[in-house]
């Protein structure tokens, strides 16, 4: 095989090494939500189970074997650091539960625990080589037939990116932003969806529901719309408590 579709079977066999479901259990005590393919969220209702990825630990070794990384020594197939931000918990605490599920599978997983800001301009450069644990702006919610994923393109270049830069990404981020029909930009953005998917990209972990909280002694109702800020919003639905 050449070296794309090693690189895609490996980024695979680390997608179904993790068990998202065990996590949301015991890591997030089911406040969160399973994440399978980054920019799409599940919870929508033009999402497909096809796009699900399943946790298949023995798929992933077959996948692993196939790409050329048998296991060696002490039952290491490879060594692999991962980032872990230190300047926000959640992402340190991903990291540390997914690279608890690669072991498993015999990548042997450090975790470098840095301030975001130290590799912030190897994403700006486009010059990062390491994965990490980390949410970028196309993985807040978003209405499905939005344009998403430009921090994924060239179009913000000298600026962030978000681990990777994708032509495919570009060409359906352009046409959806100017396509005038809704049903065009869902079946553009589920092209989209098909690609991130075969490709495992951005492989997804798990949704974190935004909190937020107040006083039910001041307000007895607040049912806020969807937002893709994940902010308040809606104040003309609060129901004041008195």
């Amino acid at each position: 095989m050449d070296d794309m579709e090693q690189a895609r079977l490996v980024r695979w066999a680390l997608a179904m090494a993790i068990d998202r479901d065990l996590a949301v259990e015991t890591v997030y005590a089911n406040l969160a939500l399973p994440y399978y393919v980054g920019m799409f969220h599940p919870t929508d209702p033009n999402w497909q189970d096809k796009w699900e990825v399943p946790y298949d630990p023995v798929k992933a070794e077959e996948f692993l074997d196939r790409a050329g990384y048998p296991r060696g020594a002490g039952g290491v197939r490879f060594e692999m650091p991962i980032y872990s931000f230190t300047n926000n918990p959640e992402w340190g605490e991903a990291a540390d539960v997914v690279a608890g599920f690669w072991d498993r599978v015999g990548v042997k997983t450090s975790i470098l625990k840095v301030n975001y800001s130290i590799v912030r301009p190897n994403l700006v450069s486009r010059s990062i080589t390491i994965p990490g644990t980390q949410s970028c702006r196309s993985d807040i919610w978003l209405p499905w037939d939005w344009p998403r994923g430009e921090e994924e393109t060239s179009l913000t270049r000298g600026g962030f990116g978000c681990y990777v830069e994708s032509p495919f990404v570009l060409d359906i981020f352009r046409r959806v932003s100017v396509e005038p029909d809704l049903q065009k930009r869902i079946e553009l953005n589920n092209q989209l969806a098909d690609y991130l998917y075969h490709q495992m990209l951005k492989a997804g972990f798990v949704i974190i529901p935004s909190r937020q909280v107040y006083n039910p002694n001041s307000i007895a109702e607040w049912n806020m719309r969807r937002s893709p800020q994940n902010e308040y919003n809606s104040f003309e639905l609060l129901v004041p408590a008195r």
